[in-house]
């Protein structure tokens, strides 16, 4: 017999670069800082894929000498039902205006997604979408 545990939700999360080009962090009831709030576990391993996330894609832009607008990535993680607790699903949004071109935002996404060492030590499944602002 398999236990289910009940399905719950992380995040979300947010990581940009400020000016300076320095990573900060929010959560949803947050405004930026230099440091992420650490009040779980959880929360720190969505902190984690966001900066990564933040980080690639700015390499991404680098090497294939793409101009980008500022942005910022929005992660979410979805427990799984089954034990033992893990992330079975993650939400990683990145905010549409990065290009006006949405063919190439959704290629700097894709291959910001394909080089980010810590999503790609994840188990589970990744959901990569564009954001427009709120």
């Amino acid at each position: 017999m398999t236990i289910k545990v009940k399905p719950a939700s992380y995040g979300p999360v947010f990581a940009k670069a400020d000016d300076d080009g320095t990573l900060v962090f929010a959560s949803a009831d947050s405004e930026f800082t230099a440091t992420p709030s650490l009040e779980s576990p959880a929360m720190t391993l969505l902190y984690s894929i966001a900066s990564c996330m933040v980080l690639s894609l700015q390499m991404v832009a680098k090497r294939k000498k793409i101009a980008i607008e500022p942005f910022q990535f929005e992660v979410i993680g979805q427990k799984g039902t089954e034990l033992p607790a893990h992330f079975a699903h993650y939400e990683i949004a990145l905010s549409r205006d990065i290009h006006p071109d949405l063919d190439v935002a959704q290629k700097l996404l894709k291959d910001a997604k394909s080089i980010c060492t810590i999503s790609n030590s994840m188990s589970g499944t990744f959901e990569l979408s564009l954001k427009e602002k709120e």
